[in-house]
């Protein structure tokens, strides 16, 4: 799902739709979050006791499983006839999950629904909600080709920047962090000299 929303960033940047940009770099980490929880296969059935929330996680698990089977038929399948069959039974089923065992478990558990079903901050959002008069974002978006960097302060307009691409960028990183560790300083740590 990353391809989409890089070639998205790179429109908008080039169209000079910065703020879009921005906005669309940070609906790709929520995705990306998405992606990692799903990865992670935490069981939220062990965190409820509630029997009606247990049924409801475990028909969620229930019909991921029957999409993840129908989704390989349909690719396995030879027949046009036999492949439209569990197409069918694929947005059913996906039906099923996103109109209806979705919104009962986001309803019945709003802190689950918060981690599993990120709502992006708009870069308002973040300046109102997040930042202070002493923080300023950077949000860096990695291209192949070129890559951004949005400045956000807490008040005011963001600036952005076009950098190079991955090809440059992850050496010129590797370098700086293996000299930061040659000269002791950890990231996060204050040199010896401001402590005193």
């Amino acid at each position: 799902m990353q391809n989409p929303y890089k070639f998205k960033t790179d429109l908008l940047m080039q169209l000079g739709r910065e703020k879009e940009a921005f906005e669309t770099s940070e609906q790709s980490r929520a995705r990306t979050l998405i992606e990692l929880l799903a990865e992670s296969n935490i069981d939220s059935t062990q965190a409820t006791e509630d029997p009606e929330l247990k049924a409801l996680y475990e028909r969620k698990r229930e019909l991921e499983a029957q999409l993840f089977a129908r989704e390989n038929l349909i690719q396995t399948t030879q027949t046009d006839e036999i492949r439209e069959q569990h197409q069918q039974e694929y947005q059913q089923l996906e039906r099923e999950l996103k109109d209806n065992v979705e919104p009962q478990i986001k309803a019945k558990d709003p802190a689950y629904a918060a981690i599993r079903y990120p709502t992006p901050l708009t870069l308002d959002q973040i300046q109102r909600d997040v930042l202070d008069d002493d923080t300023v974002l950077l949000q860096y978006a990695i291209g192949e080709q070129q890559s951004y960097l949005w400045v956000v302060p807490h008040q005011g307009e963001m600036t952005t920047y076009t950098l190079p691409g991955r090809k440059v960028i992850e050496p010129a990183a590797k370098q700086f962090l293996s000299e930061v560790e040659r000269s002791g300083i950890r990231p996060g740590s204050e040199p010896e000299e401001a402590k005193l």
